[in-house]
């Protein structure tokens, strides 16, 4: 993808998440979330390892989520089965569809555990414990009572790349919509009207 293109993404991408701020309450958090997003992308989409990723994945997106940020935080199932909680305190822990695989991200963002629940002898560091158990209450409650929001996506890790975690990176919700950044590079708005 040339600059240009980018730049002429990024703009058009601006116009329209512009769009979504309709108050002033929510247009200073908003507008700065947005614009960091938008960074994000802007720097992923000019290395050329981000273009290759995207290029060897099947499309994942965020199937059913759950905001109970006023106690534990963000809770999602993407379509591929993953399920991970956003902790208040930045952790974030997923685990992998096959209910195997696991991954913990400390609140700096370094990756602290990613292994097999059942062929790794090393298990999260036991601070995580509580984050864990909390994922799967999440996990559990998420598969229980909410019915997924989605169709038409198989499996979001093609076979032979499953070294993977494709995760909800950052969140932000208003009175209008909730906005999913992934780590694929994906950018989600589910509306609520």
């Amino acid at each position: 993808m040339t600059p240009e293109a980018v730049k002429s993404k990024s703009h058009l991408l601006q116009v329209q998440l512009n769009l979504l701020l309709n108050t002033e309450e929510q247009k200073d958090f908003q507008t700065r979330f947005l614009h960091a997003l938008l960074a994000r992308v802007e720097e992923a989409i000019r290395i050329k390892a981000c273009a290759e990723l995207l290029r060897t994945r099947l499309p994942v997106v965020v199937s059913k989520w759950i905001d109970y940020s006023n106690k534990y935080g963000f809770g999602y199932k993407l379509s591929d089965g993953t399920v991970g909680v956003i902790f208040n305190d930045r952790v974030r822990v997923c685990q992998r569809g096959d209910g195997m695989t696991r991954e913990v991200i400390d609140e700096r963002g370094n990756r602290v555990y990613s292994g097999s629940v059942i062929n790794n002898n090393q298990a999260p560091p036991s601070q995580f414990h509580n984050h864990t158990k909390i994922m799967e209450h999440f996990s559990r409650y998420m598969e229980d009572n909410l019915a997924d929001g989605h169709s038409g996506f198989d499996e979001g890790v093609p076979e032979g790349k499953d070294d993977f975690f494709a995760q909800v990176a950052a969140w932000a919700r208003s009175d209008a919509c909730v906005v999913m950044f992934l780590n694929n590079l994906s950018l989600q708005i589910n509306f609520f009207k």
